[in-house]
């Protein structure tokens, strides 16, 4: 019986899925450990809620514009009570820290982004060689015909919702709908999440500038050709460890002295 790619997309899609967002949590990692040791404390952001009401702003408070913070930017769920209306205000506290330097930005960039390629490619790899590999034998031994492309279609198939998010995307640049759907297509692109806070630093799709449609038309190739390489080394027997080693794929045997 002929493989079906449409049902083994459907598993491409939701590995993918598992790995992206494992890729994000490595990314929210990465940002965690670089703030902490990039950046220190410089003070407070103050805000107040009467009642049940809306959070207010007080203020900004700073380490070196105070003598005693604490006593300028109260504790943080500190409450008071108006003795004559009854109300009660709580306040809340969030740190102000200061600027990463630039080198250290972009270190954090780069090892988070190479650490969510990596998650997300080796992921989907290795789906798609054990499918090329079980199928090579079942070509072998039960009649099954070759489908050289079936892992490229399994690929193409899996990539539906992001092409359809990206039509969606498109009419929402030009304004047909969603103005802020920009915001929401970065869940499509999870793995490439700290590349693309800086393409779309907003959520609104007319600011979106018209060059970074092409690099998201670039980066929804990476399923369907990972998927159709992994599954060609696989129907041929052969790791790619071994293929980049060899040049063959096949392991060398060491010679007996």
């Amino acid at each position: 019986m002929k493989p079906d790619p449409i049902k083994f997309s459907g598993v491409l899609l939701l590995r993918a899925v598992i790995a992206s967002v494992l890729a994000f949590i490595v990314y929210m990692s990465v940002a965690f450990i670089f703030t902490d040791i990039g950046t220190q404390v410089i003070g407070y952001t103050v805000y107040k809620q009467e009642g049940t009401g809306a959070m207010e702003k007080v203020g900004d408070y700073y380490y070196s514009q105070l003598d005693d913070l604490k006593e300028q930017a109260k504790e943080n769920g500190e409450t008071t009570t108006d003795k004559e209306t009854g109300v009660t205000t709580t306040y809340y506290r969030q740190s102000i820290r200061s600027e990463m330097k630039p080198w250290m930005k972009f270190l954090s960039i780069f090892l988070a982004e190479i650490c969510m390629i990596g998650i997300y490619i080796s992921t989907l790899y290795v789906s798609a060689w054990e499918r090329g590999n079980k199928d090579r034998k079942h070509v072998k031994y039960d009649g099954q015909p070759k489908t050289p492309w079936f892992g490229l279609q399994s690929g193409l198939y899996a990539s539906i919702p992001y092409y359809l998010a990206f039509v969606v995307l498109l009419g929402s640049k030009l304004g047909l709908w969603f103005p802020t759907f920009a915001g929401t297509f970065k869940l499509f692109v999870l793995p490439f999440f700290p590349l693309v806070v800086i393409m779309v630093p907003t959520a609104s799709s007319a600011e979106l500038a018209w060059w970074v449609l092409p690099i998201f038309l670039l980066m929804s190739g990476i399923k369907p050709l990972t998927s159709h390489l992994a599954y060609t080394l696989g129907f041929q027997n052969k790791l790619l460890r071994n293929y980049l080693l060899y040049g063959d794929g096949k392991k060398r045997k060491k010679n007996k002295s």
